[in-house]
């Protein structure tokens, strides 16, 4: 869905700069809570591959290379089952990088890259910054709820 109000780049560009000013300015307001409360669930096929591997194990002759690959295996589905709490991960690194930076004119690109997930655009033409951590702040709001509905999105395809 488009933006039903016009912005010309100016203002695009100028509402971005004016949210990379407000988070160097304050970095506190990239601090959003964390969502997940357990970020590993592992599956049946994940609990019954290391039941498998652990009958493996206790066999008297043991041959090391199917119990190798069986574990090996088992750890990388057991990897698929954990959640990425964006938050938790991402929220003091972000405050961290735009501690140390100096508010300037232009908009650095590779910094968009590092710290962005994506840039939506209301109807009403509010652009809103969403970071790596989740935090939503657009000029005027920070960690607003969006719900895409309303919205263009552009995402960060590094």
């Amino acid at each position: 869905m488009f933006s039903r109000h016009y912005i010309d780049d100016t203002v695009f560009y100028g509402q971005i700069r004016s949210v990379l000013s407000r988070v160097i300015e304050n970095p506190d307001v990239l601090i959003v809570p964390s969502k997940a409360e357990n970020t590993y669930t592992p599956s049946l096929e994940v609990l019954r591959a290391e039941n498998e591997t652990d009958r493996m194990a206790e066999r008297k002759s043991i041959d090391f290379m199917p119990i190798k690959k069986a574990i090996y295996s088992n750890i990388s589905d057991k990897f698929d089952c954990c959640t990425l709490d964006a938050a938790k991960a991402f929220n003091t690194v972000l405050a961290y990088y735009f501690g140390k930076m100096q508010i300037t004119e232009e908009i650095n690109l590779q910094v968009l890259r590092d710290t962005v997930d994506k840039i939506i655009v209301s109807k009403d033409g509010t652009v809103t910054v969403r970071f790596l951590n989740g935090a939503e702040i657009s000029k005027d709001k920070e960690n607003s709820n969006g719900n895409g509905c309303d919205s263009t999105e552009t995402e960060n395809n590094n």
